[in-house]
């Protein structure tokens, strides 16, 4: 819940809120799952290694070969000036079991992967595994020098650091004249011999040790090399211990240690500037190394002793660890366990200094340092609920100050995660600018998740097209509300736009707010700035015109809060029709939810069929222009797809009007749309309208279907004021060979089981099933539609549903309302919230709420639902408990006139917070003159 306040004069609670956390949209960008390759996380460049087939589980990191997977290697440029660069060696699809990559200071590209590929056609005829280097980004490859032996690696959880996969990988980072350090098996002496790779390919030994060894680290420079493990070879006895190995071979002891560390659990570490070693200790054998007083330790190796810093009895690997300063001069180390979380600082002259606890005991599982020395990013778990109940955790963010008490709340970033998630690409300095950062989720993608509690700040992710994978995101928002209109159009309509916007925090924001326009014949505007009072809402009614002073014109709007503050937006886009208005409500993306090139998504609703016209709108948010290639899929009928192209110029939009004619398409035909990104950052959407009566539908990119999703509802039921209401189900198939997807009813108002319905798509293949629930299922009345694509997975991410209920109108046509199916953050359970900003409100129209429990089994019970009613001003208006069926739904109808409060706020928010279960929500804003509904989908509510 979010912290409410009591007024002196009367008991009206306010939407004023503690802090400014919020919930973080994000992008994928790639749809294939993806292992980031070792790497420094400040680079410019992020190296992936995507897989192109995969016929086993996610074993972890790197670990490519335990299932033998087909993939890719594609570098991205993080500042988003060059598109993604497909770089495998041989140019096509192999086994690659891991990679590294270094970027010099000039910029120079190294990279170094194991791999079966062929440089040439038969080249590598056995297809023997060997390790290929590059010098130039991978434009060319070569053979390295490193001998064809075994590698080794393990695989402990990311705790920050500067490396990607910095602990454990088998594969460190070093300097310009030696880019890497890898250890290999070497059999003839039964020794992990350590080899570095140098800037021209070429291989040098420059140590052996025991196989029991391990290499921890290096210092901040990347020419001393921190091993743990026995040399083997040296003169004399050498001591198992704690050793220091330059490019030269030669090597140092630190301090004793004993062998086997690798079995024993993990052991990490870093050289710092003084010279000796910081230890990460988890020792699960007898004795305990000397020094040490628990098997949980951090550590300082130096001078022939280990001295203990810290130590812990816990078994969880986040409850005690250390990360280097930015300088190497010293440790961040972090204790939890059975007290307060408390951070501090070390360093070999000062000792452990502590610098914030916090009573609340946040799980902080890493912990990244910014070049500065002055900020950190603290990075924290948080449990959330899935479908199925299990308990799920999810990472929370916060930049912390030195010198500042410990982080008051944290911005959630709700990914579908692994143990081996971790930030792929961070500037810790940048990022509390607004930088864009990347994070990988380790996600396999088994279960859909449910959101995280809430609230606090602004609520999000309801634009998030894919929940796991490496994705792009940022600490500052920019929103875009990807459609805007005032101008006229086909049949008489005459387009206008309200945008609302909502503040959600006690103080007032100020919002720049920017028109990108949609044509090169639409004038220019200057920026506005407007200034939110505390928790209120705002509406601007005709927005181009009244804040932008437009006669006609139609594109975009961009909203920048001011610093690191975050608002709510949504808008409404409608026509006249007598004295109503047929419309549709689009709601606010974040740019960093936008489309890069890498990310295809679909529109399974791309045409509609006969009567109807649709309309694609692509936005570019990269400042340098977008380009994507459209690929138009009709039924069985007619395979063969059209193609053609949409490009945007740089912070502008650009609409395709009548998608069919333009592809080549009679008007007649139903089909999909495949939106491939080449080139920029876009945001996109489809627009479908009933040429009969204006109406106006606004079509989201699909969400995949390898995980269970669901569309809230599907009718076929008669409505208020002679409507009778029937839903449409549009199918598309974007892979290049069969699959089949498992549709699943469960109707609102009884406990029966769920009606399984399982259909096969050819390669491409769109599909359109009409009045869904009468003619597929043979039910009336309103039901629940989960659905997942059956069978092997690929990158397409399965078949895509989307659904249009709508009812006909009496003079001809028909109107109604997009109901998509629902992406992670669209559900809460108990302790969590969700949120629904209304584009449309008072006098003329009338709300109804809908609930609905998500549990996969039905039951005979039900679930307690609070919904709150808040007006344009934060005023609580009214607040009331309504019970929902397990597994099924309810609908409340003319919300606010039932609950008599009048024809209710003309902008409001409705808050909704489940006792448990698993609840979506949504409400649909009716025009009492036309009866046209308008969608107004949950986003997540954050928490401090």
């Amino acid at each position: 819940m979010k912290r409410v306040r009591t007024a002196l004069a009367a008991t009206v609670v306010l939407l004023g809120l503690s802090a400014e956390a919020r919930v973080i949209s994000y992008a994928p960008i790639t749809s294939r799952q993806a292992t980031p390759a070792v790497q420094k996380r400040a680079n410019r460049h992020a190296v992936l290694v995507e897989q192109v087939s995969v016929t086993g589980g996610i074993a972890g990191p790197t670990c490519f070969a335990c299932f033998q997977t087909l993939a890719r290697l594609v570098v991205y440029d993080t500042l988003g000036l060059e598109e993604p660069r497909d770089v495998t060696p041989g140019g096509q699809p192999t086994r690659l079991d891991w990679a590294g990559a270094f970027e010099g200071p000039d910029g120079t590209l190294f990279l170094l992967t194991r791999t079966t590929a062929e440089l040439a056609p038969g080249e590598n005829p056995t297809q023997a595994s060997r390790d290929l280097f590059s010098r130039d980004g991978g434009a060319t490859w070569i053979v390295s020098g490193l001998p064809r032996l075994a590698w080794f690696g393990w695989y402990p959880v990311d705790i920050g650091g500067p490396l990607v996969q910095g602990r454990g990988a088998g594969l460190v980072i070093g300097s310009a004249p030696a880019p890497f350090v890898v250890p290999l098996y070497d059999g003839s002496t039964n020794a992990a011999a350590y080899w570095a790779v140098k800037a021209d390919g070429s291989a040098a030994k420059i140590g052996s040790f025991s196989l029991d060894s391990i290499l921890l680290g290096t210092d901040a420079d990347g020419r001393l090399f921190l091993v743990a493990g026995q040399p083997v070879g040296s003169s004399g006895t050498p001591a198992a211990g704690i050793w220091t190995v330059g490019l030269d071979g030669a090597q140092t002891l630190l301090a004793p240690f004993p062998p086997r560390a690798t079995s024993a659990g993990f052991v990490g570490g870093w050289i710092a500037r003084a010279g000796g070693a910081y230890l990460n200790v988890n020792w699960s054998y007898s004795p305990i190394p000397a020094g040490l007083t628990g098997r949980r330790s951090v550590a300082w190796a130096e001078g022939g002793g280990i001295d203990e810093i810290a130590t812990s009895a816990s078994t969880s690997a986040t409850d005690l660890f250390a990360v280097p300063t930015a300088d190497f001069s010293g440790a961040w180390v972090l204790q939890r366990s059975d007290g307060p979380t408390i951070l501090s600082s070390h360093t070999p002259g000062g000792g452990l200094v502590e610098a914030w606890r916090d009573v609340t005991r946040p799980q902080v599982e890493a912990i990244h340092a910014g070049a500065s020395g002055t900020r950190l990013l603290v990075q924290v778990h948080r449990p959330r609920p899935q479908v199925d109940q299990r308990i799920f955790k999810d990472p929370a963010l916060a930049i912390w100050t030195v010198g500042q008490p410990a982080p008051a709340s944290y911005d959630e970033l709700f990914v579908q995660e692994t143990d081996w998630k971790g930030f792929v690409h961070l500037d810790v300095d940048a990022a509390a600018d607004g930088a864009a950062f990347l994070f990988d989720s380790g996600s396999s993608t088994t279960a859909i998740l449910a959101p995280a509690p809430g609230p606090s700040g602004a609520g999000g992710g309801g634009d998030v097209v894919q929940e796991w994978g490496v994705v792009r995101g940022s600490l500052r928002q920019r929103l875009v509300i990807p459609a805007s209109a005032r101008t006229t159009g086909m049949f008489g309509a005459a387009w206008r736009t309200d945008l609302v916007l909502r503040n959600p925090d006690p103080a007032s924001v100020t919002v720049v707010v920017r028109f990108l326009p949609g044509s090169d014949v639409t004038p220019a505007a200057p920026d506005r700035s407007v200034i939110l009072p505390a928790s209120s809402i705002a509406t601007y009614p005709d927005a181009l015109a009244s804040l932008f002073g437009l006669d006609a014109a139609s594109g975009a709007i961009l909203l920048v809060p001011e610093g690191s503050r975050s608002i709510e937006a949504t808008s409404r886009t409608y026509t006249a029709a007598g004295c109503g208005t047929y419309g549709m409500s689009v709601g606010a993306v974040d740019v960093f939810a936008a489309l890069g090139a890498n990310f295809a998504v679909s529109f399974s609703a791309g045409l509609l069929g006969d009567g109807f016209r649709s309309n694609l709108v692509a936005t570019d948010v990269s400042g340098r222009g977008a380009r994507a290639d459209l690929t138009l899929a009709a039924d069985s009928s007619a395979p063969v797809p059209l193609t053609g192209t949409i490009t945007a110029p740089a912070s502008g939009q650009r609409q395709l009007s009548d998608l069919a004619a333009a592809l080549g398409a009679p008007a007649w035909r139903t089909g999909s749309l495949l939106f491939t990104p080449k080139s920029g950052e876009s945001v996109a959407g489809l627009i479908a309208i009933d040429n009969a009566t204006n109406d106006p539908t606004w079509f989201p990119p699909d969400v995949p279907s390898i995980v269970p999703r669901t569309i809230p509802a599907v009718v076929h039921a008669d409505g208020a004021n002679g409507a009778r209401f029937r839903t449409d189900l549009f199918l598309f198939n974007p892979s290049e060979r069969t699959q089949s997807v498992t549709l699943a009813v469960k109707p609102w108002s009884s406990n029966v089981a769920e009606t399984l319905l399982t259909l096969p798509l050819l390669p491409r293949e769109s599909k359109t099933v009409r009045d869904v629930l009468s003619t597929a299922f043979g039910r009336t009345g309103v039901a629940r539609l989960r659905f997942q694509t059956m069978g092997t997975l690929d990158d397409s991410g399965g078949v895509r549903v989307t659904s249009r209920t709508y009812t006909v109108a009496a003079p001809g046509g028909t109107y109604g309302l997009l109901l998509p199916a629902l992406n992670a953050f669209q559900s809460a359970s108990g302790g969590e919230s969700l949120e629904i900003l209304l584009p449309a409100g008072g006098a003329g129209f009338r709300t109804n709420l809908a609930l609905v429990d998500l549990s996969a089994a039905p039951g005979t019970g039900s679930v307690s639902v609070k919904v709150e009613i808040f007006d344009e001003a934060g005023v609580r208006k009214d607040v009331f408990e309504t019970p929902v069926p397990l597994a099924g739904g309810v609908q409340i109808d003319d919300l606010f006139h039932g609950r008599g409060l009048g024809d209710g706020p003309r902008a409001g928010v409705l808050r909704v917070s489940p006792s448990g279960g698993l609840i979506a929500a949504y409400a649909s804003v009716i025009d009492n003159a036309t009866n046209d509904p308008l969608y107004a989908p949950p986003v997540l509510a954050a928490k401090p």
